[in-house]
């Protein structure tokens, strides 16, 4: 059995392109099995059944547990073909953020995607027996990081609005980064209505960005899903169906995986590819 190799790392002072290797090990914590469906009332009674192998990573001096599916990666990872089973199995890595243990979508990285810990980027640039390699990335030169000004972005909604980032200054902004194959995404949005309702609707504003393009040809009459799926759940956002989907949200947000972004009045990235719960706790700690 392999064992656990913890490495501690302060990427303040280590050189652009040094390589840190993480060592996997098999572990008892499975994943869900993340499966492309319209999703009904049963999506609690999904089971996890995906046997995952752990690491850890300090940074900063936060030691942080990532699981990843050895199946999936290591195969996939040789082919350097990282979408062939998205939507059907749990691929990628995991960073349990919140160490509870339960491994979500949004705790979900592909693996050659720069990874967050804390404030700090990480990429994988190789995947192979048990042993992960990364490297160091400039992260303020990445867009959607915290504590930098947010991308700008110009789309247009399933309405016919168009939404840019001007537009919403002087205002908080949630992106919510989303896709129907993805019940955790729509399960938090009660939640995330329930926020904004008590932060006040005048002052936070949230727009649905869908990747649903990326996934066009395994998924049916993806415009039309998109653009009843939040009216259907009493959902009263904008919806914007991100033309180039991931393509288009990656580079300019780093955002693989769902998950909210906060934007402040002025611009900033509060809150990157996080949830509901530090959302909330954000929030309330603003007058």
């Amino acid at each position: 059995m392999l064992l656990s190799l913890a490495i501690a790392l302060n990427l303040g002072n280590v050189a652009p392109q040094s390589e840190i290797v993480v060592t996997f090990h098999p572990s008892k914590v499975m994943a869900k099995k993340f499966m492309i469906a319209e999703q009904t009332a049963n999506v609690k009674d999904y089971k996890p059944t995906i046997p995952m192998d752990e690491g850890e990573l300090t940074v900063d001096g936060k030691t942080y547990k990532l699981y990843m599916a050895p199946k999936w990666n290591y195969d996939v990872a040789k082919k350097r073909d990282w979408n062939a089973v998205i939507g059907e199995n749990a691929l990628g890595i995991f960073v349990d953020y919140d160490d509870d243990g339960d491994l979500s979508v949004s705790e979900r990285w592909l693996p050659h995607t720069p990874i967050r810990f804390g404030s700090k980027m990480l990429k994988a640039t190789s995947i192979a027996n048990g042993e992960v390699k990364f490297v160091p990335v400039d992260g303020p030169a990445m867009g959607g990081v915290e504590g930098q000004a947010a991308p700008d972005f110009d789309w247009t909604d399933m309405d016919g609005k168009a939404h840019r980032l001007q537009d919403y200054r002087g205002k908080y902004l949630i992106l919510d980064m989303f896709s129907i194959t993805c019940v955790n995404c729509m399960e938090e949005w009660p939640h995330i209505l329930e926020i904004q309702k008590k932060f006040g609707e005048d002052r936070l504003k949230v727009l649905l960005l869908s990747s649903d393009v990326t996934y066009a040809s395994i998924l049916k009459d993806v415009p039309q899903r998109n653009k009843d799926i939040a009216k259907s759940r009493g959902m009263p956002w904008p919806n914007v169906l991100v033309p180039g989907g991931w393509d288009e949200l990656i580079p300019k947000f780093n955002a693989y995986g769902y998950g909210l972004y906060l934007i402040g009045p002025d611009g900033t990235v509060l809150m990157a590819r996080d949830r509901a719960p530090r959302l909330e706790k954000i929030l309330g700690g603003i007058k």
